[in-house]
């Protein structure tokens, strides 16, 4: 199982895809968590979550980010 946190509203964008990919892999199961951005960064490094996205790459040293997409509109 693979765990995920994510802010609310991204977790509403996110849900339909995961529900279609874990249908069209039945051995895949993923835990979608909705959180407040302030908290997924500790609780990815504690261990809580595998993944977590937020709208700012973290600075820690134990942590990787990647960009996803920009927000074109700032």
């Amino acid at each position: 199982m693979v765990s995920v946190a994510c802010s609310g509203s991204f977790a509403m964008l996110l849900y339909p895809s995961l529900l279609a990919w874990m249908a069209g892999a039945p051995e895949i199961s993923a835990l979608l968590t909705a959180a407040p951005e302030e908290s997924i960064v500790s609780a990815v490094l504690a261990g809580t979550y595998d993944v977590g996205i937020v709208g700012d790459a973290p600075r820690h040293p134990r942590l990787a980010a990647s960009t996803w997409a920009r927000n074109l509109s700032t």
